[in-house]
């Protein structure tokens, strides 16, 4: 209803991108904001329950895309990994490679500044870019924002073509 209206709305406005935030698992709203979207991002930690639900919804997105006769592009964003590569978190990544999901190369890390933004309402990039943690943390957003926006241009020339 209101969410279909609204990326109508913008839809034809050709000044950007629309970024739809919705939960990481299996809903309605995911699915219509999936259909609409040039690019899907499931974030999900290296955990057994949120890659089960990754697969699960990455599976009916690519069953609604071969209905509608639009692929969904759509990728994993794994996130809050740890920097010591704990067993369950490589198995759940080997889990990740065997399953199918497409992911992103840039990975997530656990970091202060993440959780801090909460505190202090600056982004990593507004913070203060002396401490080490801030660099580190700008380093990894900015490798996945140069990602999105690859995957993006692909996305529109493709379209163009």
């Amino acid at each position: 209803g209101a969410l279909i209206s609204r990326v109508r709305d913008l839809y034809g406005k050709d000044n950007g991108f629309i970024l739809i935030d919705v939960a990481g698992m299996l809903v309605n709203t995911t699915i219509v904001a999936a259909t609409l979207a040039h690019l899907t991002i499931t974030p999900a930690k290296l955990s057994a329950p949120d890659i089960i639900e990754a697969v699960k919804l990455n599976r009916e997105m690519r069953l609604l895309g071969e209905k509608v006769g639009k692929p969904i592009l759509h990728r994993l964003l794994l996130n809050e990994v740890s920097h010591l590569w704990p067993t369950y978190q490589r198995a759940a990544l080997e889990s990740v490679k065997s399953s199918g999901l497409v992911r992103f190369d840039t990975i997530i890390h656990e970091r202060a500044p993440f959780a801090e933004v909460f505190l202090t309402g600056e982004t990593p990039h507004f913070a203060d870019r002396t401490r080490e943690p801030i660099v580190k943390a700008v380093a990894q957003l900015d490798m996945l924002a140069d990602e999105v926006l690859a995957l993006l241009q692909l996305e529109s020339m493709q379209e163009a073509a």
